[in-house]
């Protein structure tokens, strides 16, 4: 009786118990109303709980009385004590730790300690502070591991960054960008022949900084095989910032003004002006009898126009010395009646360099307009930057328009639409290189101490009879083929540029059952640009143009290039039991890309300066180039954690490349990396370690050829014989069986955090081997070819990153933060075939 009795009293205690709990439901967001994916939700004092889902949802089952520990990587926790509520929703405030959520591979935004490999991200507000022309320039510094080079600090000037190392022989270095979601064209673009040497800078400079939320770089092949073979060379994700998911209208407006200087030039010899052997030396040796304004007259440099100058084809600076009281006719010296330069003093120009470059102005303007209701929300940017460059009638245009919006549809169905406009444009970009329109090389190479250039400015544009023969004015006039004046060339000789782009993305994501989404996105790059160059008559240069273009001509092209991307995505996050969790994503791809060239160029025109093509005297040449590339691809990630301090990831990518033989179409990469929070793992958080976690991994990817590389191709010549049009034949010869790159890296790291995170280290070791490098190898032209397109070498790249990061100062009213990041890499060549080398 009595065993009955205590059996009834416990049943009645769990029946009671059980009956006193209901379901809680409710959503996890961020003060600004973003829904937090995967935050914990635990009940005080037990080992029950619940994640939330990718809406930020969850469902526990709890009793009045309960108290509710809701928490999430980089936000400060929050408790709830169940009281008769069905309904709890909680927003959490961001924490110093904030940090710690970074967006990853597919845009998915995950809790750092979870990740087995190295990724770092930079804030919006660090990148547009700095009002940046250029989204890569601005990353400079800011990267361990990332090596990042502006070409020039001219306008419109390129910047390419390189992520641990160079991967391939001849094939492109830069990684893959990713603007929400979507791959976006990055390629680093000049044109460089007789006509023209101009960089045109890299078309990621096109993306407005103001409209930047974050950048997170993915740096090793664990990181970027879910991109497949574009990111060989790593990934930039960039993730633009969206309207509030608080109700209103808002308005944001942001101006700035920036000014450049040249900051540094050569150090110019001023004791000699222009001549030759005019030194004290010659005088005394072979002169003796003469004084040396006497020597300086009969022997050096001595302005006319009438047949009455001497050396003026002298351009180096040997001549008499200057600053010494000498006297002499020159460029810049007043005419007596008869028209003859009156003598006035020799003397040095120590800054006339500097004062032929102008102060920079740059002035920026944004203006974002913001709107968020129950259903929707919103951003429509607006961005104006109007750049002055340091170099005279150099400029840059840029407008950007941005519409990011969400749609929540159903409870369920959500819809997202993200589309950017830019127009880019320049009157003149400064031109570059070994060539004569390029002041640098004059200035650095050959050019008078003496010569006043605000002269030189003054008169650019006047035509004098020199020797009976018009001619554009100068500062040397003998010589014709050589030394144009520099305001010449960057007034009339100008190269311009105006491209129109277009890029974002469009998706819809269903909730299939809790945890579990189905996304569609589709996205596009697409840009045309039209670039002209146009020489006046007159004018001079160094190669045939001097010979042949006597009345000017002019070099014009035009660019279509495209990408689309469609991606199928079912995205899984799930709480397995109390101790596991999965966090999954399976898809598919399909990429295009297309790219178009026309150029058109003549020897001559018929009617001098009017640049037209029917003004061409005789047969323009005209070349069209089109290249189209399909990849498909199908992957798959899965993220499982154990008990929140040890996560295995496992990914895997196929491609299916068009530019490889059938048989090589198909290429597959695997990536498997382990992270282990010790401190979390073994309850060690004190108040001098604060974080610490061990990670590792082990990666493949691969990398394919350009277009058309398997078969001979044909292309026109862009003339004619005879009215037939001629063809030739490409001087590479193919490869029937060509591989794909494949890049296999290996992935140590340590992080540690101290005294509440006040003090941080991140230290990375990295091992990445490239085999099958795709190279152009010389053969003999007796072969039709010059070169043979095979696999034929192996790189490696090896090296540490290291990330130190300290608040100095942390107060109510002021911080001081800093970041230090240091990096070596070994680039080596570990193999080349056919004795290469």
């Amino acid at each position: 009786m009595k065993l009955k009795f205590t059996l009834f009293i416990l049943i009645f205690v769990v029946s009671v118990q059980l009956f006193g709990q209901r379901t809680i439901k409710g959503v996890i967001t961020s003060t600004e109303g973003d829904p937090l994916i995967g935050a914990s939700v635990l009940i005080k004092g037990t080992s029950k709980g619940t994640v939330s889902d990718l809406d930020g949802k969850y469902e526990i089952k709890a009793k009045d009385g309960d108290i509710l520990q809701f928490s999430y990587i980089g936000f400060n926790p929050k408790e709830v004590k169940v009281e008769g509520q069905d309904i709890i929703n909680v927003e959490l405030n961001q924490g110093v730790e904030l940090e710690d959520v970074v967006v990853t591979a597919l845009g998915i935004k995950r809790e750092k300690k979870s990740l087995g490999y190295a990724v770092q991200d930079v804030k919006g507000e660090e990148i547009s502070k700095t009002n940046p022309n250029n989204i890569v320039s601005a990353l400079s510094g800011k990267i361990a591991g990332a090596q990042i080079v502006t070409s020039s600090g001219q306008v419109g000037a390129s910047s390419t960054i390189k992520i641990r190392g160079n991967k391939s022989l001849t094939g492109g270095s830069n990684p893959l960008f990713v603007v929400d979601g979507t791959p976006i064209m990055n390629s680093t673009s000049s044109a460089r022949s007789s006509i023209s040497y101009t960089d045109f800078g890299n078309a990621a400079m096109d993306i407005d900084p103001d409209n930047i939320e974050s950048v997170s770089i993915l740096k090793g092949a664990s990181a970027a095989a879910l991109y497949g073979s574009r990111a060989a060379n790593g990934v930039v994700l960039i993730t633009t910032k969206k309207g509030s998911k608080k109700k209103g209208i808002g308005l944001v407006f942001n101006t700035s003004v920036a000014f450049d200087n040249v900051y540094l030039l050569p150090n110019y010899q001023n004791e000699y002006g222009q001549g030759r052997n005019g030194s004290e030396y010659e005088w005394k040796n072979n002169y003796p009898d003469l004084t040396y304004q006497e020597f300086r007259d009969k022997r050096e440099f001595r302005w006319g126009l009438n047949n009455n100058g001497y050396r003026m084809n002298w351009d180096e600076s040997w001549g008499a010395r200057l600053d010494v009281g000498l006297m002499a006719p020159q460029m810049d010296s007043p005419l007596d009646e008869n028209g003859n330069p009156i003598p006035t003093p020799w003397i040095s120009r120590p800054d006339n360099v500097k004062n032929f470059y102008e102060t920079g102005i740059t002035t920026t303007n944004n203006l974002a307009f913001i709107t968020s209701g129950e259903k929707t929300n919103g951003r429509l940017t607006f961005g104006y930057t109007n750049q002055k460059g340091t170099t005279p009638n150099t400029d840059q245009k840029k407008i950007n328009l941005g519409l990011n919006s969400e749609f929540k549809l159903t409870d369920k169905l959500k819809a997202n639409a993200n589309f950017n406009y830019v127009n880019l444009s320049n009157a003149n970009l400064p031109q570059q290189g070994n060539s004569m329109r390029n002041p640098l090389l004059e200035f650095n190479s050959w050019f008078g101490r003496n010569v006043n250039v605000q002269y030189l400015k003054e008169h650019y544009n006047d035509i004098v009879l020199y020797n009976g023969e018009p001619k554009a004015f100068n500062w040397m006039m003998a010589y014709p083929s050589q030394h144009p004046n520099p305001y010449w060339n960057l007034y009339k000789n100008t190269m311009s540029r105006d491209r129109n782009r277009v890029y974002g993305n469009t998706s819809i994501s269903y909730q299939l059952f809790k945890g579990v989404e189905l996304m569609g996105r589709i996205g596009t790059d697409f840009y045309n640009e039209h670039r002209k160059f146009v020489y006046h008559k007159y004018s001079r240069d160094w190669t045939n143009l001097y010979e042949n273009a006597k009345n000017g001509t002019f070099w014009e092209q035009y660019i279509l290039q495209s990408e689309t991307n469609a991606d199928l995505l079912l995205k899984i996050n799930k709480k397995l039991t109390d101790d596991f969790t999965l966090f999954s994503t399976i898809g598919a791809n399909y990429k295009q890309g297309f790219t178009q060239y026309a150029t058109t160029y003549g020897t001559n025109l018929i009617v001098a300066d009017f640049f037209a093509t029917s003004n061409f005297e005789g047969e323009p040449t005209v070349s069209f180039t089109k290249y189209k590339n399909v990849t498909n691809s199908i992957f798959g990630s899965a993220n499982i954690g154990y008990k929140s301090f040890l996560y295995l990831d496992l990914t895997m990518r196929g491609d299916w490349s068009s530019t490889l033989p059938p048989e090589h179409w198909n290429y597959w990469y695997p990536s498997a990396s382990l992270g282990f929070v010790f401190t979390d793992a073994f309850d060690f958080n004190t108040d001098f370690i604060s974080y610490g976690k061990i990670r590792g991994g082990i990666a493949s990817v691969g990398n394919d050829t350009s277009p058309y590389s398997l078969r001979p191709s044909f292309y026109s010549i862009g003339t004619t014989f005879n009215d037939v049009n001629l063809f030739g034949s490409q001087s590479t010869l193919p490869t029937y069986d060509l591989k794909p790159e494949i890049t296999t890296s290996k992935e140590l790291g340590l992080e540690m955090k101290f005294w509440l995170n006040r003090l941080g280290f991140d230290i990375t070791y990295y091992d990445a081997l490239t085999k099958n490098q795709l190279i152009t190898v010389d053969i003999p032209s007796s072969s039709g070819f010059t070169g043979w397109k095979k696999n034929a070498g192996s790189i490696r790249n090896k090296g540490i990153e290291l990330q130190l990061n300290g608040t100095v100062v942390d107060s109510k009213d002021y911080s001081w933060d800093i970041d230090i990041n240091w990096s070596t890499n070994i680039n080596k060549i570990v193999e080349l075939a056919d004795s290469l080398s």
